[in-house]
């Protein structure tokens, strides 16, 4: 066989991963430089044509590229392929030449060449003479020897260099003592802005950890780097790690391309539930740790996002205080540290927090290392000022100003460029007591001057500064700038009066920006210390990225909000931080909703899928805002519907997309549900699922709601005990069993309906308090909910009215509308049945007026129905009337049939005090066969419809015959009552003995 192209640049790789030349070659870069050429020359013809877009974004995925990122959807495949290839080649710089994470390209064609979708029709086109000469094993393994060998380190997220460090020296040879000591997790724990980032880059890059070719000489095998103030995604850190640790990620393996069988397997078990698939990502990610040879180093910064906090903006609520501040509230974030802390092994995690895990202590000082960052000294904090630029004034002066501001790190260096910027770097020129007055909506204990210091810079910038600030702050995580620029061109193309967008309310500052305007704009802002630019690290200066402080984040984006108006709900509980959920406060302004619903769909109308998503999850809240709290179902419900089609087209292969996706497919489904539409809250996610090969959260929860809406109780409950089944949490099993309560509950299965409420307490009771949520619902508050129900059932109201204060003023600490409406018709009956009419009248109302602003229609139903039984009790008949002529089409048309069989009921006891007793007989027995209807088996319906039938019976003329009857129904009610355990049996009983005598 002739040499391949490749048999003259093939070298020894050394354990750096740099490359010798090949015998008989002057360089390997020389040889290399022609192939590059030629292998660029033929992806530019040909990738086009090997497939369609979601086998290249299969296949992209598998190679450690994002092609979402790279190009809209919406574009072309021959673009797509364009700026894919012009990426690759964007990493060629320094290939074979000791920087083994940028030789892109011929990694990408390598892996192309054997991949089981794609490399046949690569072959046919001449990929295999282009790199292997005939395709052989043994051109495969000329090749492969070509290629670095070495894990490069992979960094999942930027850690952003600090552009100036000071003192830490202690801190410094703590953290030294603890990797030479071979601690397993090292913790850098300090308040928001302490300098904790900047301290474990500073240790990184002193001792050569963040260099591959220096690994050697520290033992060092691996670096994975995830930061969680960029991407709080726990399910996609759990499975790049585990990629990264077994060999998988950015590295020659990915050549053993996996074979559709495994493929095939991998989706089966992504079907199964995403939290078993999280579960076995982290074992997955355990296990290769425990059979890793040399030292791997995972870094995690940002985690102290979830940990639980005792104070501050987000203040913990009393009832979920049985978790200890500090505490991990991410069950597999948590279980990761423990094990890594407690079992022997090489590798190593350091992570940043706000401060100790208690879940940790047990381990301190063997294989838990904390290393407190304290504030700055007066000497340091000084040095600190001089390094930003503040030339002028006395040492004495610096380290008055250090001290002023109590050496918190991001306010010293904040202070020295402002300082620099505008008074010539004079350290005597602004005093702590100078800066403008504190903002009393944002409460730093540990840095009391942060706040008024970033206010002093914000009122210097300029209009289009400030306004390009506002605009970074408002897009979530890390921004690129290439986003930036997607955005300037949608601004520039829109008029700047009117519009459907109306673009010119948000994107303003962006109109008439160039690239190079923009990145000095930025630059700018960046000098001023108010965000940061970087580049990845292979060094793609068109994929810098601006990133803002989540400290200045938080109070700028507060002060947006408050600039407009716009009222703020923070949220409070872990759901936030469980889920990947932005902590900023949420607005609930329509003014503000709109520009943020704006912003939404200019994100969209540029190709900006990502930052679309992210804006609506996490700045606009979701559904668990959006509909939970607000009761916008119409503006979320027309967002999800031009956002979820095109997230479907990149969802297929890719896991993250995969998830945002069945996300966004259970918050239409939710929303839908609450206006009432199930049938197309049911066909919408059965045939979406299917599309995305992906479980849309709580899809079996929602499904057995909607089969009791619509009465079909007995399907309820066999799907609910299907789901517990398969349910991986205990959220789920929680959820799972206040449903089948429910089921059995309307099925007067009374018993059995308690048993599965205290399955759901012991379930509860074994949990920490903070993990009990389903999607930002507490789970205790449902459970207590459901208790209500029983209670009312069996006419306890003194009892049930406890729990209601309990879940209501749960309710109204978190603003949950949708509950707090559920909540008051329950109030309202309770109320009701107390005889105190007034309490009862204002609590329907309050939930009356929910339902109406905002379309939910079961609201407007059970509201309706206990207004009119209100009305009833206090005589008004008319009124009476009025609200069940409201009520009862509502439930016709939305077919909620229980809710139906209530209120035909309540009709009819109405015409029966009318003296309109045919009427009155004719709903008992429409009620009846709604409530025996097969399938359904409404026990409570069936007996309160054997009531009103007797009474029926025995108003009408002539008696005698009618005498039999209703007795007959009144014996079939109390066996009934007595099998559902309701104390009105002896009511019934009482009437059945005044008939016999």
């Amino acid at each position: 066989m002739s040499p391949g192209p490749l048999s003259g640049v093939s070298g020894a790789t050394d354990a750096q991963g740099s490359s010798s030349p090949g015998p008989g070659v002057g360089g390997a870069r020389a040889g290399a430089e022609p192939l590059l050429k030629q292998v660029e020359g033929w992806l530019r013809l040909h990738l086009s044509s090997l497939g369609g877009r979601v086998d290249l974004g299969i296949f992209c995925a598998g190679q450690g590229v994002r092609l979402d990122q790279l190009a809209s959807p919406l574009l072309s495949l021959e673009d797509t392929a364009s700026r894919l290839v012009d990426h690759l080649v964007g990493h060629l710089v320094g290939h074979l030449a000791g920087h083994p994470q940028k030789g892109a390209l011929l990694r990408f064609a390598a892996a192309l060449l054997y991949d089981e979708t794609l490399g046949p029709a690569g072959r046919e086109r001449g990929l295999f003479i282009l790199l292997d000469g005939d395709g052989s094993e043994a051109g495969k393994g000329a090749l492969t020897g070509a290629l670095p060998r070495v894990r490069p380190p992979l960094f999942n997220q930027r850690l952003l260099r600090a552009d100036a460090f000071a003192g830490r020296d202690k801190e410094l040879s703590t953290l030294d003592w603890a990797w030479q000591e071979g601690a397993r997790v090292m913790a850098l724990t300090g308040p928001p802005g302490s300098g904790k980032t900047a301290l474990l880059t500073h240790w990184l890059e002193g001792r050569g950890l963040s260099d591959p070719r220096r690994w050697k000489d520290f033992g060092v095998e691996g670096l994975f780097v995830w930061s969680f103030a960029a991407n709080p995604d726990v399910a996609s850190f759990l499975r790049a790690a585990a990629d990264y640790v077994e060999g998988r990620s950015l590295s020659v393996e990915v050549l053993s391309m996996p074979s559709s069988e495994s493929r095939k397997s991998s989706t089966s078990l992504r079907l199964l539930t995403e939290d078993s698939v999280r579960r076995a990502d982290l074992l997955r990610l355990l296990r290769a740790l425990d059979r890793t040879a040399g030292h791997i180093l995972l870094i995690l910064d940002g985690l102290e996002r979830f940990q639980l906090m005792p104070s501050a903006e987000g203040a913990l609520p009393s009832d979920r205080e049985r978790e200890s501040p500090g505490e991990i509230i991410e069950p597999l974030l948590r279980a990761l540290l423990c094990e890594m802390s407690a079992v022997d092994g090489e590798a190593a995690l350091l992570c940043t927090l706000d401060r100790e895990v208690p879940s940790l202590l047990p381990w301190r000082g063997s294989g838990y290392m904390p290393v407190v960052v304290p504030p700055l000294a007066a000497n340091d904090g000084a040095r600190l000022l001089r390094l930003v630029g503040v030339t002028r004034g006395t040492e004495a002066d610096a380290e008055q100003r250090s001290s002023e501001h109590q050496g918190h790190a991001l306010t010293l260096d904040l202070l020295g460029r402002y300082l620099s910027a505008y008074y010539r770097g004079d350290a005597r020129a602004v005093t702590g007591w100078e800066l403008p007055p504190k903002d009393e909506t944002v409460r730093l204990p540990e840095a009391p001057t942060l706040g008024r210091m970033l206010k002093a810079h914000v009122q210097a910038l300029t209009d289009p500064l400030r306004g390009l600030l506002e605009i970074c702050v408002l897009l979530p995580g890390q921004t690129s700038l290439s986003a930036l620029s997607a955005l300037s061109q949608v601004a520039r193309e829109h008029p700047p009066q009117g519009g459907p967008l109306a673009v010119e309310t948000v994107l303003a500052p962006l109109r008439g920006l160039d690239a190079g305007n923009l990145r000095q704009r930025l630059s700018d802002l960046s000098r001023l210390g108010l965000l940061q630019l970087a580049a990845p690290p292979e060094g793609d200066r068109e994929a810098l990225v601006v990133d803002v402080h989540p400290l200045l984040r938080r109070i700028l984006y507060r002060s947006w909000l408050d600039a407009r108006g716009g009222r703020a709900m923070v949220p409070v509980g872990p759901a936030a931080a469980a889920e990947g959920i932005d902590t900023l406060p949420r607005p609930q302004d329509g003014a503000v909703l709109d520009l943020l619903e704006q912003l939404v769909l200019v994100a969209l109308e540029a190709g900006l899928l990502g930052e679309a998503y992210e804006l609506l999850s996490t700045r606009m809240g979701g559904y668990p805002h959006l509909g939970r709290n607000l009761g916008e179902y119409r503006r979320l419900l027309g967002i999800l519907r031009i956002l979820s089609p095109v997230l479907s087209t990149v969802a297929d292969g890719d896991p993250v997309w995969s998830r945002r996706c069945a996300r966004v497919i259970a918050w239409e489904a939710e929303t839908l549900m609450d206006l009432g539409q199930l049938d197309a809250a049911l066909a919408i996610a059965q045939e979406e699922e299917k599309d995305i090969g992906q479980p849309v959260p709580g899809a079996l929860s929602w499904q057995v709601e909607i089969h009791l809406r619509a009465g079909r109780l007995r399907q309820a409950a066999e799907m609910a005990a299907r789901a517990s089944h398969a349910s991986q949490s205990v959220a789920a099993r929680v959820l799972c069993a206040v449903q089948q309560a429910r089921a059995f509950l309307l099925l007067g299965e009374t018993s059995l309906s308690k048993i599965f409420l205290m399955e759901a307490d012991l379930l509860l009771r074994e949990q920490p308090a903070a993990t009990c949520e389903w999607d930002g619902l507490p789970l205790r508050d449902l459970v207590d909910r459901e208790r209500v129900q029983v209670l009312l059932r069996l006419s306890a109201a003194g009892p049930a009215r406890q729990l209601l204060l309990r879940c209501q003023a749960s309710a109204l600490r978190d603003g949950r509308g949708k509950d707090l409406a559920y909540l008051d018709i329950l109030f309202g009956e309770t109320a009701r049945r107390e005889q105190d009419p007034l309490d009862a009248a204002q609590a329907v109302h309050r939930a009356l007026t929910w339902g109406s602003r905002t379309g939910d229609a079961e609201v407007m139903v059970q509201a309706g129905l206990c207004h009119a039984r209100i009305r009833m009790d206090a005589g008004n008949l008319d009124g009476a009337a009025s609200a069940l002529g409201m009520a009862l089409p509502t439930a016709e048309e939305m077919g909620l049939a229980i809710d139906r069989v209530d209120l035909l009921l309540s009709r009819g006891h109405l015409l029966l005090r009318r003296g309109d007793v045919t009427a009155a007989e004719s709903d008992a027995r429409d009620a009846l066969a709604q409530a025996t209807a097969p399938g359904c088996g409404y026990l409570w319906g069936e007996a309160d419809g054997l009531h009103l039938l007797a009474l029926s019976l025995l108003a009408g003329r002539p008696p005698g015959r009618r005498l039999a009857e209703a007795a007959s129904h009144l014996t079939d009610e109390v066996e009934l009552r007595d099998r559902m355990l309701d104390p009105r049996a002896q009511d019934v009983r009482w009437l059945l003995s005044r008939l016999s005598g």
